[in-house]
């Protein structure tokens, strides 16, 4: 059983190899958090619906994206500056797309694991926790966008 980070560290080496391996180190070390994002936006999708899958299974859909954008995608050269941004998109299309198909695995399986509950409890089977680690990494890396220029508040004269 893999654990949640040990899968986004395997992705992220898979995306710096493939994306990043034409543009410079510099390009890479300022979109990682980025590319976390859209490597961790199927688990915070998941996490909203309250569906767990395993971290293999977690990896599994991911590679699958990967490999669909490799294959149909734009190419390491044509996707600019900020090959981030088009694998956020290319992540949030797939969901869009195939989303159902992964809460329905998900909701099957909490449906038979209510059902076989004792005999897991018997055995000390549980989840592994994969999506609401990656859910919250997600949600953590998206509160920490920068927010626009705060403006200067000055004080108002009173009315008396």
């Amino acid at each position: 059983m893999k654990a949640p980070d040990a899968v986004i560290a395997e992705l992220l080496q898979q995306v710096r190899g493939w994306l990043y391996s034409a543009l410079p180190e510099r390009a890479w070390f300022t979109q990682q958090e980025r590319v976390k994002r859209a490597l961790t936006l199927p688990a915070a999708w998941l996490d909203e619906r309250k569906v767990e899958v395993s971290a293999e299974r977690y990896q599994e859909i991911l590679q699958g994206i990967l490999a669909t954008i490799k294959a149909k995608g734009r190419k390491p050269g044509q996707m600019g500056k900020f090959p981030c941004a088009y694998l956020h998109a290319c992540v949030k299309s797939h969901l869009d797309h195939h989303g159902e198909k992964y809460y329905d695995e998900g909701k099957g399986i909490r449906n038979r694991l209510k059902l076989a509950m004792p005999e897991l409890e018997k055995a000390q089977i549980g989840a592994d926790g994969t999506v609401p680690v990656l859910a919250q990494v997600h949600n953590a890396l998206a509160s920490r966008r920068r927010k626009g220029k705060v403006k200067s508040v000055t004080e108002q004269p009173g009315l008396f």
